[in-house]
């Protein structure tokens, strides 16, 4: 998983330093991306935290 998560980002990097228009929408979505996996992992605490807890009963 972390190979291809490392690999696909690379390929959006290559493609960014060759096609400006592309930049620009990775850059807009890269903040998009950082700004909801925030949000996500605030919400997601409790639900695996409650998770945790019924697992180790």
């Amino acid at each position: 998983m972390e190979g291809g998560y490392r690999a696909a980002f690379s390929l959006y990097a290559e493609e960014a330093e060759k096609n400006p228009e592309f930049c620009k929408i990775c850059a807009e979505w890269l903040k998009f991306r950082e700004d909801i996996l925030t949000g996500f992992r605030v919400a997601e605490a409790s639900l695996e935290s409650s998770l945790y807890s019924l697992y180790k009963t």
